[in-house]
């Protein structure tokens, strides 16, 4: 059963291009998962540690999510969910979902911290097209206001598909 269990849960993480990391205080114990290793780039063989992690973070983001981590220790954040960029070995740039759960003993103090992260460049690269494409819109709408009647229908490289007077 609990094979099974693995089994579906190594599938699901898979299918959703996901990994999951577990942080144990004391004793100081990082743990990543195969998928998280492939989603950052990671040999089997790597050490889990957080400054190998942060090392993959972009440049650009790393103060953003070193402030969220200062954030995770005060007593009043229990969760998480940031997006930022990465930098895997090869040079490829990829945006991360990162949702996660800080664990508390009695007394408050942190015990655990795990997460999912996520690989949401494609969902990325969609939004920005779209906003792009929006933007677009809106600016011929502008442009063609004073021809009233004009059509223009666009395709996704914004070259005119149909033009025509209404």
């Amino acid at each position: 059963a609990l094979r099974e269990s693995e089994a579906r849960l190594r599938l699901a993480l898979q299918s959703a291009d996901a990994g999951v990391w577990d942080y144990v205080l004391e004793p100081r114990e990082m743990f990543w998962s195969d998928e998280f290793r492939a989603l950052y780039g990671f040999a089997p063989d790597e050490p889990a540690s957080l400054d190998n992690w942060l090392g993959r973070v972009h440049e650009d983001d790393r103060q953003i999510v070193l402030a969220l981590v200062d954030e995770a220790a005060r007593p009043t954040r229990d969760t998480w969910d940031i997006t930022f960029r990465i930098v895997r070995p090869d040079g490829t740039v990829s945006w991360i979902q990162s949702i996660g759960r800080v664990e508390r003993d009695r007394a408050g103090k942190i015990t655990r911290l795990a997460g999912l992260e996520l690989d949401v460049t494609a969902r990325r690269h969609a939004e920005e097209t779209q906003g792009f494409a929006i933007a677009c819109e809106f600016e011929f709408a502008v442009e063609l206001q004073p021809a009233r009647g004009a059509v223009l229908l666009l395709d996704t490289a914004n070259h005119v598909e149909i033009a025509a007077r209404a």
